[in-house]
């Protein structure tokens, strides 16, 4: 059940919270419980990455520090479970939830090559494996790697063409999360689109995906509000505050 809850905190990009929970339960699975250390050592260096300076004002990631020891050991930390999840203990099954973690990750802190390896990587396994849940979260990702210069090598996989630029993978994010009705997936692509829209020259497009996924849930429910729910009415109020 702890598990789970640490899951949640990493989704609703809570990194504070989650360090002192993935670092508790780290400490006790490396004596009691080897089967999930691993997993909690990848929580754990994810909180490592994002928790020292995390500004909730700022966008998710915006503050991270390549140069502080917290980043490099958090990103290895994060290289090294994720490698033997995957390879040690021969679990494959969610490697692209664990992949997409590390590649955006790997963008926040500039290791550029180290990501755009990772996502070949995540890509192809999830075209074999047909693992499409987070089919969303990669391809904003793959987004992201177009505006940080390093557009991913893919192939297509089932004939049809698939998107050349950074734009067209945050239209090919948001359309894949509309037909999965994955809205916290799709709100996270359309924070992303509107915080970079001003270089791809479509303010006004993404300005009104935000709006409308936004818009999809209720302000006043407690239990779904989120640090990208935070974010979603910073933005918007933002760009109507009078300049």
């Amino acid at each position: 059940a702890r598990f789970f809850a640490l899951l949640l905190l990493v989704s609703a990009r809570a990194p504070r919270r989650a360090h002192d929970n993935a670092r508790e339960l780290a400490s006790y699975c490396a004596t009691h419980d080897a089967y999930l250390l691993d997993h909690f050592n990848l929580l754990l260096g994810w909180s490592e990455v994002y928790a020292p300076n995390n500004d909730p004002a700022r966008p998710f990631g915006e503050g991270v520090d390549p140069e502080a020891g917290t980043t490099s050991r958090g990103l290895q930390r994060m290289a090294t479970a994720l490698t033997r999840i995957r390879g040690q203990l021969g679990q494959a099954l969610d490697f692209t939830r664990h992949a997409a973690q590390l590649i955006e990750a790997q963008i926040d802190a500039g290791q550029i090559d180290e990501a755009r390896a990772l996502f070949a990587d995540a890509d192809a396994y999830m075209r074999e494996s047909d693992e499409r849940y987070l089919e969303s979260e990669l391809a904003r990702l793959a987004a992201r790697l177009h505006l940080a210069g390093a557009p991913p090598s893919v192939e297509n996989d089932d004939g049809a063409a698939r998107p050349r630029d950074a734009r067209g993978w945050f239209a090919h994010a948001l359309a894949v999360a509309a037909r999965q009705e994955a809205h916290a997936l799709a709100l996270r692509v359309a924070l992303d689109f509107d915080r970079f829209a001003d270089r791809l020259g479509c303010a006004d497009a993404a300005r009104s995906h935000l709006r409308a996924i936004y818009d999809r849930f209720d302000p006043t429910d407690r239990a779904v509000d989120s640090a990208e729910l935070r974010a979603a009415r910073r933005q918007l109020a933002a760009a109507a505050a009078p300049r």
